[in-house]
């Protein structure tokens, strides 16, 4: 959903065009020895250079928390959150994950002052709550049972994607269930999609399919 696989994989296409494009434009077998030898090692620093960067920037596009904002979940990069803010996390939220997004919920604000800063922030500086760690809580009872209740029909899906029903029907009878008893909850990520939402709340399944068209 936050498309970290695709920045890799170009990343690493990248790094392996560059060494030999490199190479066969400066190398010339006329130069001397000891040019050849300063022209490669400033090739492989350039190729080492670059996959650093890119290594570091997928480090920062890895998804850390996928978020439930009342009525969606949103999914939050290392690089979206407000770093500053961690220690204000609750214990338990406040090390970025780095073996895939976290399940949490983002509270809502507790006094006049605090929603007025908040709302300054995903304003003027373009900072939503669910990037703010001090806005992060658990995904507790209180939060499965809201997504629940906000959850859509996936005959909402099925209607407007009319021509994907039966992949979509047949994706979730693969999961032992029946499409009329499955509700979703929209998620906002690079590439949007639907989180299948168990009885409890639960996202048990993602389908990659924009829900923020459907009427």
């Amino acid at each position: 959903m936050a498309g970290g696989t695709g920045l890799l994989l170009t990343i690493i296409a990248v790094d392996v065009v560059v060494g030999p494009l490199l190479t066969f434009l400066i190398f010339d077998i006329r130069k001397p020895r000891h040019y050849l030898v300063f022209d490669i090692a400033v090739i492989g620093l350039v190729q080492a250079t670059a996959l650093a960067y890119g290594m570091y920037s997928v480090f920062l596009a890895r998804p850390v928390a996928m978020v439930y904002e009342g009525d969606r979940f949103r999914v939050i990069s290392a690089a979206d959150v407000l770093r500053e803010e961690l220690p204000k996390a609750p214990e338990g939220l406040r090390a970025l994950s780095l073996t895939g997004p976290r399940l949490m919920a983002v509270r809502k604000s507790r006094s006049l002052e605090e929603l007025t800063n908040s709302l300054d922030r995903a304003l003027i500086d373009g900072v939503d709550s669910s990037q703010r760690p001090s806005y992060w809580t658990i995904y507790g009872d209180g939060e499965r049972k809201s997504a629940v209740d906000n959850a859509l029909p996936l005959t909402k899906l099925t209607t407007h994607y009319a021509g994907q029903a039966e992949t979509i029907n047949a994706a979730v009878r693969d999961l032992g269930l029946e499409p009329m008893t499955v509700r979703y909850l929209p998620v906002r990520a690079k590439n949007d999609s639907v989180a299948l939402i168990d009885t409890a709340g639960n996202p048990i399944h993602f389908l990659p399919y924009d829900p923020f068209v459907v009427q």
